[in-house]
């Protein structure tokens, strides 16, 4: 219901809109004719985003994994300095080392993953 009202209103601030570039088009005021379309073309577009499929909104940033993964580091970081400062195990310094270096493949990964991008994800500007 409340989508429908959302197009139903979209639509007429669209119309409204038309009106005002054909007012400004036929009283001959370039600046308020340029700005009415300015609003026109920003509301079309806004008007394609709501249509457009749900696939093409789904595409979002991994920014849980990464924060997981990062979580993930900060522990295995604490980890290889709790087992660098006790005895001297090499077994167990090169299982936190192997760990730690997987975690951070992963985390540049997701980070290059979540770098912001142009997509159909982020509505348009009004």
């Amino acid at each position: 219901m409340a989508s429908e009202f959302g197009r139903i209103y979209l639509q007429s601030l669209i119309g409204s809109a038309e009106e005002q570039v054909e007012l400004h088009r036929h009283s001959r005021h370039r600046l308020r004719l340029r700005l009415a379309d300015r609003r026109l073309r920003r509301l079309r577009g806004y008007e394609a985003w709501r249509a457009a499929p749900v696939e093409a909104l789904a595409d979002r940033p991994p920014r849980l994994a990464l924060t997981l993964v990062s979580a993930a580091v900060l522990v295995v970081a604490t980890l290889l300095g709790l087992v660098a400062a006790g005895p001297r195990n090499a077994l167990a310094v090169a299982v936190v080392e192997v760990a730690g270096l997987v975690l951070v493949v992963w985390w540049f990964i997701l980070a290059v993953a979540c770098v912001p991008h142009e997509s159909p994800s982020v509505p348009p500007r009004l």
